[in-house]
């Protein structure tokens, strides 16, 4: 669930996304959430990710039509539906994404079935080049990609996975002496992760 202010000290708009791919945009009429609506802006969207500043966008992977969807935080009141990434569907629609990470409005990372790990370059163009980088890491499945400070990004998976890239593009693995299926990874400090 992502929630977000927008001009106002009223945390009155969100969005909520549902065990089967749902994505539903959440609006309150009050400052206590007594009265609100929901409206389903997508199907079938895996992940949602906040591209973070008050300016950004909130992307995520639509897995019917293997396509990079967004919303603008900043528009996101008069939103109906998510607005598709052009060119993502020719490179997506082939994998199993599980995880989306937004570095920011330019930049976005997936990671999914078989350690495949792809990076979006140009994304606020709304044409997307898209970078293969699944060749560095181990063939196990991702299932979540996030950011431990500026620039080191992590993914987690099946078998104790845990990977690392400390500039956006090679990647390499690290021990983690388990073979625990890894779920997901979240950071509350650039060096401290609970997976």
């Amino acid at each position: 669930i992502w929630f977000g202010s927008f001009g106002s000290t009223n945390l009155n708009t969100g969005l909520l996304l549902g065990v089967n791919g749902n994505a539903y945009k959440i609006t309150s009429t009050t400052a206590n959430w007594t009265n609100y609506t929901f409206v389903k802006i997508s199907d079938n969207i895996v992940d949602i990710d906040d591209s973070g500043g008050a300016g950004g966008k909130l992307y995520g992977y639509d897995k019917a039509l293997g396509q990079l969807k967004y919303v603008d935080k900043n528009n996101i009141a008069a939103v109906s539906a998510m607005t598709a990434v052009g060119n993502s569907g020719a490179i997506l629609a082939k994998l199993n994404v599980r995880s989306i990470f937004a570095r920011n409005n330019n930049v976005v990372f997936t990671a999914g079935l078989n350690g495949d790990i792809y990076r979006a370059n140009n994304v606020n163009s709304g044409t997307a080049s898209w970078t293969d980088q699944s060749n560095t890491v181990i063939p196990l499945a991702l299932n979540d990609i996030q950011a431990a400070g500026a620039n080191t990004i992590y993914a987690v998976g099946s078998e104790g996975s845990l990977l690392q890239s400390v500039n956006g593009t090679d990647w390499k693995t690290l021990p983690t002496g388990t073979v625990t299926h890894f779920n997901a990874i979240k950071f509350n400090t650039s060096n401290n992760a609970p997976v």
